[in-house]
């Protein structure tokens, strides 16, 4: 994904995966190569939230989608520095004319667009369909490898639940003791917010190994 990225002249270029399989990591090491020959990097979400976990995770300095594009329309020539790369994390979420937009805007200052995202998870709030369509014309980098889940199992049940499997995903949690019911929500909240206390108290006893191997209770 790194080399493809960084090693290609695509003006627009597409990495799809699930949530799991190291996207944000991998954009760390791209956006350090990026750096490294010259080039600004930026980067832009949708929801606030993601834009902050990409800032966090890979580095790269973020906004939402909103805000540039107001600053756009205000100064074209100012929001986006010359020869940039703009990254969009979770461009499923991304409406067709937002998208429009944005490759406009990095074309006039002949950068590179990277959209990242899953096309099978939360779809577009407006009109749609885009990110999903080059997906599906084999235009993406795919990252398949999960590397979050231990066991094969759990990572069997994301896959299912990625492919709108709910049932089967649900058997495999049962099968494994993931899932508690009780007779009335009260008794629900007092296990689960028992659970999340004695997994801090775990993590700030400094066993943060034991508490990683623990289900979250979450």
């Amino acid at each position: 994904m790194v080399e493809r990225l960084c090693l290609r002249g695509d003006g627009v270029a597409l990495v799809v995966g699930k949530a799991v399989t190291g996207k944000t990591f991998a954009l760390g090491a791209a956006r350090e190569a990026w750096q490294a020959a010259g080039q600004p990097v930026l980067g832009v979400a949708v929801a606030r939230r993601a834009a902050r976990e990409l800032q966090d995770g890979a580095g790269i300095a973020t906004t939402s989608v909103a805000a540039l594009l107001g600053a756009l329309h205000t100064d074209r020539h100012s929001a986006l520095p010359e020869r940039c790369v703009l990254v969009v994390d979770e461009a499923g979420m991304l409406a067709t004319r937002q998208l429009s937009e944005l490759v406009d805007s990095v074309a006039a200052v002949e950068g590179k667009l990277v959209l990242v995202g899953d096309h099978r998870q939360l779809p577009e709030l407006e009109a749609g369909g885009a990110f999903r369509g080059l997906v599906n014309r084999g235009l993406a980098v795919e990252l398949t490898e999960n590397h979050r889940q231990v066991h094969a199992w759990e990572r069997g049940a994301l896959d299912h639940i990625r492919e709108g499997r709910s049932e089967q995903a649900l058997a495999l949690y049962q099968a494994h003791d993931r899932v508690l019911i009780d007779e009335t929500s009260e008794r629900s909240r007092e296990r689960l917010v028992g659970g999340l206390v004695g997994w801090r108290r775990t993590v700030a006893g400094g066993d943060a190994r034991a508490a990683s191997r623990r289900p979250s209770p979450t």
